[in-house]
């Protein structure tokens, strides 16, 4: 659950960006962080939120990815209330909430 969040912000994060104009579709990101930051870079986010992202990607993501630390379900449910909600505010804002099939 906890790679699925971090995939799901990830994924919510570049189709912001493609769907702006900032990103090409066709050069994928050379990071899992790369949507991140260059959303701040954009305006999407805050230096500090993108900051903050980073650190729970670090954290969270990567740890339980690479078995350096537990998944708790503690931090899955954080992560996917957090996926949910930067998704829903995403797609709001660019506009396309009848493209989202989440439902």
């Amino acid at each position: 659950m906890i790679e699925a969040a971090f995939t799901s912000r990830e994924k919510t994060l570049m189709l912001w960006l493609i769907h702006e104009g900032y990103q090409d579709p066709s050069n994928p990101p050379a990071s899992h962080t790369t949507a991140i930051n260059r959303s701040a870079e954009v305006g999407l986010l805050t230096e500090e939120i993108a900051s903050r992202l980073t650190e729970l990607w670090t954290n969270n993501r990567a740890q339980t990815y690479y078995q350096t630390g537990k998944a708790t379900r503690e931090r899955a449910t954080t992560m996917l209330e957090l996926a949910t909600d930067i998704h829903s505010q995403i797609i709001n804002r660019a506009g396309v909430t009848h493209e989202c099939v989440c439902e």
